[in-house]
């Protein structure tokens, strides 16, 4: 009786097919474009792609556009229609995380809004869709 041994050759370009696989579903589930691999050297490469709730690109992209350092976000923005914790979790994670230099600081004159009400008092630095940003001094 002959012993029939896969051969080696075979298993490893399995392997190998195998690992190509599971990186392009990591990519997909990540939303990774190979555009991003080759335009890394540029400012804010994947961010828009990067972030799905259009709310914390908006903050973002003020605060980038203003130059602020320091900022605090109002209280609606961390509640949800539902009162989830966890989207206040997103949403403080998520603008902390991609507005680097920028730091949130609760005791900023800064402040960012969807409710332009609850600052009719303070000076209006600029707006894009329905976030504002207050200048409370």
């Amino acid at each position: 009786m002959k012993n029939k041994n896969v051969p080696y050759k075979l298993l490893y370009y399995l392997f190998v097919v195998i690992i190509i696989l599971e990186l392009i579903l990591i990519a997909h589930r990540s939303t990774f474009s190979i555009n991003n691999l080759f335009n890394f050297t540029k400012e804010s490469t994947g961010l828009e792609q990067g972030i799905k709730n259009k709310k914390i690109y908006t903050i973002i992209s003020l605060i980038n556009k203003n130059r602020i350092s320091e900022f605090n976000l109002s209280n609606e923005l961390y509640k949800s229609k539902y009162n989830q914790a966890k989207i206040h979790t997103k949403m403080f994670q998520r603008v902390v995380e991609a507005s680097y230099p920028s730091k949130l600081n609760e005791k900023s004159k800064i402040i960012f809004t969807s409710n332009k009400s609850l600052y009719s008092k303070c000076k209006k630095i600029d707006q894009e869709e329905n976030i504002y940003v207050f200048n409370c001094k």
